[in-house]
C-alpha cells in the first residue's frame, strides 16, 4: 500500500471528510467566482462613472450612487472570497518556529490555527448577523440610491456562514492530516 493510500485511510472518517470537502470546496469556489464577477462589474461601473464625470460637458455624468454600490459590493466580495482562501490555506501564516518542526508537530499547529480561525469566523458571522438584523429592523437606506442597507449585510452573512462551514471543515481536514503526520503546508517545507 502506498504512502498516499495510508494518508487517505487514516484519520476521523476520511471518506466522509473527502466527500464533505468536495461539497465545501465547490461551494467556496462558486462563491469566490461570484465575488470575482462582482468586483469586475464594480470596476467597470467605476470606469463608466469616471468617464461620465470627465465628459459631463457632453451631457454624460457619473453613475448615481457609485460610491454606495462600491462600498456594499466590495464588502460582499470580501466575504465571498474568505471561504475559498480558507479552503486553499491561503491565509497569511507566520513560520518563525514551525518551519523547523517535523511534519507531525507542524500538522498539529495547523489544527490549532484552523480552530482559532473557526472561532474568529464564528464571532464575525455572529456580529454580521446581528448587524443584519438591526439594519433590517430599522429600515436604514443609502443616501443617494435609497438602497436598503440590509441587502449588503444579507449577502455578507451568506459568505460568512459559508466561511464558518469551511473553517469547521478545515479543522476536520487538518486533524486528519495531523493524525497521518502530514499537512499540505508541511509538505512545502520538506
Amino acid at each position: 500500500m502506498s504512502e498516499t493510500q495510508n494518508v487517505q485511510r487514516s484519520g476521523i472518517a476520511p471518506a466522509a471528510e473527502a466527500a464533505v470537502g468536495r461539497v465545501v470546496g465547490g461551494l467556496a469556489k462558486l462563491l469566490a467566482i461570484v465575488g470575482g464577477i462582482l468586483l469586475v462589474a464594480l470596476a467597470v461601473m467605476s470606469v463608466v462613472s469616471i468617464v461620465g464625470r470627465a465628459f459631463s460637458r457632453l451631457g454624460l455624468g457619473p453613475v448615481p450612487g457609485d460610491f454606495e454600490l462600491i462600498e456594499a459590493g466590495c464588502a460582499v466580495a470580501i466575504f465571498a472570497f474568505l471561504p475559498w482562501c480558507q479552503f486553499r490555506q491561503g491565509h497569511v501564516t507566520v513560520d518563525l518556529l514551525g518551519s523547523y518542526l517535523p511534519p507531525r508537530p507542524w500538522a498539529f499547529l495547523a489544527v490549532a490555527g484552523n480552530i482559532a480561525m473557526s472561532i474568529i469566523a464564528a464571532v464575525v458571522a455572529w456580529q454580521l448577523w446581528l448587524g443584519f438584523r438591526d439594519k433590517l429592523a430599522y429600515g436604514e437606506t443609502s443616501m443617494i440610491l435609497q438602497m436598503p442597507i440590509w441587502w449588503g449585510y444579507a449577502a455578507g452573512v451568506v459568505g460568512a456562514i459559508v466561511f464558518v462551514a469551511t473553517c469547521f471543515y478545515t479543522v476536520w481536514r487538518s486533524l486528519n492530516e495531523a493524525i497521518a503526520g502530514k499537512t499540505m503546508a508541511s509538505e512545502a517545507h520538506l
